[in-house]
């Protein structure tokens, strides 16, 4: 089991053989199985908030845009958008190649994301010549759009009532898109020559979060745009095919 803590509750295991707790009301908490394995993973760092004062980190990976959940008092900043280690420390910012240490097999979702999270033991920021290896970004492009795919997928089988019932999900769906938007627009003007696919995806991004965003603003239209969701989710893959994923 798990121990949830942090500004945005952030998953920690607790040492081997004793009994975990999930903290009651953090609604963007996980219920996690972990092995003793060793995890790496690398992307770019994104993060944002949405309604309720959700405060989510992400990590942009070959996977898809995960939830990032960083070490025991961390904090995420959102104006800017920046990582803070426990001691006030800047680790990174929206858009800086990050790899991130960690449990592996870990299992779960929270209020920032469907996908399992990628849970830290260590954060450190990589230059592009450091941090990168061939086709890398490309690939981090490749897992974005199915992020936004599975989003799309999600609003695609909402109804105006579940959109009012529930408008944590366009809350949150927006969210993604605003991140992932602002993170790959960052390390494209930072690294232009490395980031060409990612930067190739900017006005399909731009497109789809500015569409989400108006669908958030009136949840009771969200009946009558399957045909708007359906040519986002054609655009998007249309992308992926420019770009050759898998």
């Amino acid at each position: 089991m798990i121990l949830v803590s942090s500004k945005y509750c952030s998953v920690r295991m607790l040492a081997a053989g004793i009994l975990g707790f999930l903290l009651a009301g953090c609604v963007s908490g996980y219920e996690v199985n972990s092995s003793p394995a060793i995890s790496v993973t690398r992307g770019l760092f994104a993060g944002g908030a949405f309604a309720g004062g959700f405060e989510c980190p992400w990590i942009l990976t070959t996977r898809g845009q995960l939830d990032l959940s960083a070490p025991n008092r961390w904090q995420l900043a959102t104006d800017p958008v920046a990582l803070i280690d426990n001691v006030g420390k800047v680790v990174a910012r929206s858009g800086d190649w990050i790899e991130v240490t960690g449990p592996g097999d870990v299992v779960g979702e929270s209020m920032c994301s469907p996908e399992s999270p990628i849970v830290a033991d260590e954060i450190v920021r990589l230059s592009t010549a450091n941090g990168a290896r061939a086709g890398e970004f490309e690939a981090v492009g490749c897992g974005v759009l199915t992020s936004l795919s599975g989003d799309l997928d999600r609003l695609d089988g909402l109804d105006a009532s579940q959109a009012n019932e529930q408008p944590w999900v366009l809350d949150s769906i927006e969210a993604r898109a605003k991140a992932s938007l602002e993170a790959i627009s960052a390390a494209s003007t930072a690294e232009p020559g490395d980031h060409s696919v990612l930067t190739e995806a900017l006005p399909t991004l731009r497109k789809i979060a500015s569409a989400i965003s108006a669908m958030s603003r009136n949840p009771q239209s969200i009946g009558g745009l399957r045909s708007r969701i359906r040519s986002l989710l054609e655009l998007v893959e249309r992308t992926r095919g420019q770009f050759h994923c898998s």
